[in-house]
């Protein structure tokens, strides 16, 4: 990823990994993460407003937490 930007590096790698396409197999598939995507919907539809939070502090870098918010509306 020499000579791109931080966050142009790290998109860069997201796309080279195919992170988007692994990680929404893992939402999916994973015993555990269906557990919790199942408990988080759950809470969201009783009414419990729920915050998805990052280290990530650049808006242009690409995150885990807005695939899982889609996942969850998605749910929904």
């Amino acid at each position: 990823m020499q000579g791109l930007c931080d966050e142009g590096a790290h998109n860069a790698a997201w796309d080279d990994v195919e992170f988007e396409k692994r990680y929404q197999s893992y939402l999916t598939e994973n015993v555990d993460a269906l557990k919790a995507i199942n408990e988080l919907t759950s809470r969201l539809r009783d009414g419990e407003h729920l915050v998805l939070v990052c280290f990530e502090n650049i808006n242009q870098k690409r995150c885990h937490r807005t695939l899982l918010k889609a996942h969850l509306n998605a749910q929904l």
